[in-house]
């Protein structure tokens, strides 16, 4: 999967794989991390991909994930885990400890009754202001 990264996104310096709690069971209750909701999410996460399952250790692993790694640097890995691609392995990292904050506030939200998105004129903001110099 990271040697699939690193082939397919010449940007990519590095890739973390990590099995976080909350993120994780999103992937098993096959929910989205939603983009327009929090702000670091869409600025730092991006949209999340949500790779189907494949079999740990084998081939379809990084199969599976490939179609996504155009689009994207934050993956969820059906019944498995996450990974993030970052320029560095430091960004990687944020990314993914990223990811499990937002999806532990996003199950706080459903919780509570549910996820509500962010003023339209405020996600449309945060849109145009882009990555500010991330991996893209």
């Amino acid at each position: 999967m990271h040697l699939r990264c690193y082939a397919r996104r010449p940007d990519c310096l590095a890739v973390v794989h990590a099995h976080p709690p909350v993120a994780t069971a999103f992937t098993v209750a096959d929910r989205p991390i939603p983009s327009g909701v929090l702000p670091e999410a869409d600025l730092v996460l991006g949209p999340v991909a949500q790779v189907p399952f494949s079999m740990p250790g084998t081939d379809e692993v990084p199969d599976r994930l490939e179609p996504f790694l155009p689009g994207h640097k934050t993956f969820l890995l059906s019944h498995h885990g996450a990974a993030t691609l970052g320029r560095d392995l430091w960004e990687a990292c944020d990314r993914m400890e990223t990811l499990e904050r937002v999806a532990k506030v996003l199950l706080g939200a459903l919780q509570l009754g549910g996820v509500v998105p962010l003023p339209e004129a405020a996600a449309e903001e945060i849109a145009r202001k882009g990555l500010h110099g991330r991996l893209s």
